[in-house]
């Protein structure tokens, strides 16, 4: 059957060349390079179709692998709708974490072994639980909801790159190897598993002969990978055992989409592809489909910054929207103004995404919009802001300024304003505070000396101070007043926690604060917007997401946010970078590029020049773009040690920028002080 024409005539689309030849290929291994936006599911989903009713395999013979469920159930679907009419059995498309633990099942089964899943919404017992108390008991503290989650990551990584734990260097996790040691010994006697283990566990069974291993080599005649630039190196590992007995693999990647080598993403795999197999054959797909070509000629000038990569460029036929705008505000606040300001002139049927490196940066453009009564909703939002101990000890600040009778506040909080409040005063006060306040209690303390009372009296008056304060100036008043970002700095000293990390907290709590009135005001503000962020499934055509988690979808309008260096690209990839280790800022800029391929119609780059009252630079990316075909706002795009080239002295490198003057240090001339308006306007100096 004509599959390409009933796929014009049935649901007019019109496949070109590249892809057709990608369709209709059935024997030895091959490689589909799909740019953003070139339908490569379709093909994907109509080769299958093409197996089935022309060549005639039985379904149970493709075994179709991508790497989400979410994924898996949208390929499902894609098929039913586009190809229901023309076959009726069922066609499975699985995770592999799914098939793997399908391997697992049957193989316990053969052997009476029974392993216990510790992940999941309804594991018991669970890996996160589990993972709190081996913390707890190795370091004797408990672990915050972002160093969970940074233990989490490690441990993935390792096996996933099937690294072992000698050979793993882990910074920032105190006492890692125990902490990893411990979790894998405690799983070991209890057979408990994750899904990292289901890979590793499945990958063992199928490299030996067992039975089972047999039987899962021999049942598939074809494999099809999606989103293969996803795949790990334990996950590269299956496959190959999967082909044992054939060669017919399918992989459909884009290694310029690779942005999970926090996961042990290994696109190395996908540029060795023709040394791995001799016979195997590569087609690219380069035409996009889905932006306009300013997006798609800013997008190329990005990516082809890159050195580790297949040469693609991606095509389109789409003419011009309007020119991808690029803004450099001068504080996170304007930042903000001008997307909802933006959001409310755009067409209430056009669908919008305002898209970050991180999580946290989304808080603010929710708070935002919010108070300007705009329906969002926002994927992926994990409850760590609220939870943070950092807004809990700033909000309980907060609730004992305003009722000094609240212990559990003060609780929370005593020993972390530098006010040398004992122990021993905590407990002779705990029951005496439902009619007193606490620092009325502290003050007439028996044996009490004169110079503590005095002490005591200067807190009483600070936090009545603090009562009146509005809500900005509140949060300064507890820094430095109350010297809480003294307490912050010791403890980041001594627990090896990133200071730059939780002043971004402090940072988005003061956004919050930003326009408040009053404490109680703000309260109820916290309140408000906690409950609107939990909220889920909201029907809106606006919605807020991290770049990760935008991957495979698009949108008309989107405003890439945050863009300054060491949140985008971040700090580490950036430290590499300066070391000459291009990997970590290659991903990152892979990264942005993701995020700049979601637009259909209309792109907004978006930085400012102070976060917080300190300065920070435009995202590094700024410089691998063509800035003459965007619109630049109020600064420059030049950063310390950025290499540029003189018309006059040649190449020098950047080692001091102030307001409009740069110092460059040139090879041949030494030390030159700049005016960069001047040096711009006569076209006298550009970045490397």
């Amino acid at each position: 059957m004509d599959l390409i024409n009933y796929m014009y005539n049935k649901h007019k689309i019109n496949f070109n060349d590249q892809q057709k030849k990608a369709i209709c290929h059935t024997q030895n291994p091959a490689i589909v390079l799909a740019v953003p936006g070139a339908g490569k599911t379709t093909v994907l989903i109509t080769r299958t179709a093409n197996l089935l009713i022309n060549e005639n395999v039985m379904p149970n013979k493709i075994l179709s692998l991508t790497f989400s469920k979410a994924s898996a159930i949208d390929m499902q679907l894609k098929f039913q709708n586009l190809f229901g009419d023309l076959y009726k059995n069922k066609v499975t498309f699985s995770t592999i974490h799914s098939f793997s633990f399908k391997i697992i099942r049957e193989y316990s089964y053969r052997e009476n072994i029974q392993f216990n899943l510790i992940e999941g919404t309804s594991s018991k017992p669970n890996k996160l639980d589990l993972l709190r108390q081996i913390y707890q008991k190795v370091n004797n503290a408990i672990i915050t909801d972002d160093k969970l989650e940074e233990l989490v990551s490690q441990i993935s990584l390792i096996k996933n790159k099937n690294t072992s734990i000698e050979s793993a260097d882990v910074q920032g996790i105190k006492q890692f190897k125990s902490l990893f040691l411990s979790y894998e010994n405690i799983k070991k006697q209890n057979n408990y598993i994750d899904f990292d283990d289901m890979l590793i566990l499945a990958l063992k069974i199928l490299s030996t002969s067992h039975p089972v291993s047999e039987k899962f080599k021999k049942m598939y005649s074809y494999l099809q990978i999606d989103e293969a630039q996803d795949t790990s190196f334990i996950q590269h590992r299956i496959i190959d055992q999967l082909m044992t007995y054939h060669k017919n693999l399918f992989m459909v990647a884009d290694d310029d989409q690779s942005i999970y080598g926090f996961r042990g993403a290994s696109p190395k795999e996908l540029l060795d592809f023709d040394k791995k197999y001799k016979d195997g054959l590569t087609y690219f797909m380069e035409e996009n489909y889905r932006s306009t070509k300013d997006i798609i000629d800013l997008s190329n000038t990005l990516i082809h910054k890159n050195q580790v990569r297949y040469p693609k460029v991606i095509k389109t036929e789409k003419s011009n929207y309007k020119p991808v705008v690029n803004k450099i505000f001068k504080s996170d606040l304007l930042q903000t103004k001008y997307i909802v300001d933006a959001i409310e002139n755009i067409n209430s049927k056009d669908t919008i995404s305002i898209l970050s490196r991180s999580n946290l940066s989304l808080i603010p453009m929710a708070n935002a919009l919010m108070v300007s009564d705009l329906s969002f909703s926002m994927k992926d939002l994990k409850g760590n802001f609220f939870r943070h101990w950092v807004i809990q000890d700033l909000t309980a600040f907060i609730l004992l300024s305003l009722n000094p009778l609240d212990f559990k506040a003060f609780e929370k909080i005593y020993y972390k304003m530098n006010a040398f409040i004992s122990k021993k005063a905590i407990i002779n006060i705990q029951n005496k505070c439902e009619n007193k306040s606490i620092f009325d209690n502290l003050i007439q303390l028996d044996d009490i000396k004169s110079y503590q009372q005095d002490r005591f009296k200067t807190l009483k008056s600070k936090f009545n101070r603090l009562s009146n304060l509005k809500p900005l100036d509140a949060i300064n008043f507890i820094e430095y007043d109350l010297e809480y970002r003294s307490y912050i700095l010791e403890h980041c000293d001594k627990f090896g926690t990133s200071f730059d990390q939780i002043s971004k907290y402090i940072g988005i709590f003061k956004n919050l604060a930003s326009n408040q009135k009053s404490l109680n005001e703000f309260l109820i503000h916290l309140a408000h917007l906690k409950k609107k962020l939990s909220q889920k499934n909201i029907d809106s055509n606006i919605k807020l997401s991290t770049i990760h988690s935008s991957k495979g979808l698009e949108f008309d309008h989107v405003f890439l946010v945050d863009l300054i260096d060491g949140e985008f690209p971040t700090q580490s990839a950036l430290d590499s970078y300066q070391r000459g280790i291009m990997t970590d800022i290659e991903e990152e800029r892979r990264l942005f590029y993701v995020g700049m391929t979601r637009a259909k119609k209309e792109l907004h780059l978006l930085s400012y020049s102070k976060l917080n009252n300190t300065k920070v630079l435009p995202s590094m990316f700024f410089n691998d773009l063509d800035i003459l075909n965007i619109t630049n706002d109020n600064t420059h795009l030049f950063s310390v040690n950025q290499q540029v080239k003189h018309n006059i002295f040649n190449k020098g490198k950047i080692i001091d920028i102030q307001d409009d003057i740069m110092k460059v240090y040139f090879e041949n001339y030494g030390v030159k002080k700049l005016s960069i308006s001047l040096s711009l306007e006569n076209n006298l100096i550009h970045s490397l």
